[in-house]
């Protein structure tokens, strides 16, 4: 089901790198993400293990822009333009106006800012732009460094799910973040 409608993929500038959509060409770089184990430690998905799934993902994204039903950037660095990390929003729920956010960044980019720029940048442009009511984040609650994040985004911690979700053979607490419209 259509949520949105954009004529072109939107391009946000920040002070540290470019928000933008993903390119065939981006590729290698996201597979270096999506096959980097550290990267992906909390993130519910097997390690990419071809280029080929970097490719495939790059298309699904695409789809789910031009289906109105998703919204994912790469992160791409500014010198290079190379992507660094991803950032979208999915699981949209059209008759609750929310979405979920996830993220991820390379490790040689934690703890300069990029991410709290980037996801306060972004939250502000979909509850400008979409009819979004709320932003949901579900992250691991061993997740310190993200949940940590969320919370300098202005996220609220509104539950803790015990032992609900099951993740590289055992089960896994999750905590629930909140954003609202009348929160930015």
């Amino acid at each position: 089901m259509r949520y949105f409608q954009l004529n072109e993929f939107p391009v946000i500038q920040l002070e540290q790198a470019t928000l933008r959509g993903m390119l065939p060409t981006d590729a290698e770089a996201l597979f270096v993400l999506r096959s980097n184990p550290h990267i992906m430690h909390y993130v519910p998905r097997p390690l990419a293990t071809h280029k080929d799934e970097a490719t495939q993902l790059i298309a699904a994204i695409q789809q789910g822009f031009d289906e109105g039903n998703s919204l994912t950037w790469g992160i791409a660095e500014h010198t290079s333009n190379r992507i660094i990390g991803t950032l979208g929003f999915w699981r949209i729920e059209p008759e609750n106006h929310r979405a979920e956010i996830g993220y991820l960044l390379h490790t040689d980019y934690h703890g300069k800012g990029l991410m709290k720029a980037a996801i306060r940048t972004a939250c502000r442009f979909v509850f400008d732009t979409l009819p979004l009511h709320s932003i949901e984040a579900k992250i691991d609650s061993t997740n310190i460094a993200s949940w940590k994040t969320i919370e300098h985004c202005g996220f609220r911690r509104e539950a803790h799910f015990r032992e609900n979700f099951f993740h590289k053979g055992h089960f896994v607490d999750t905590y629930v973040y909140v954003l609202l419209r009348s929160d930015v």
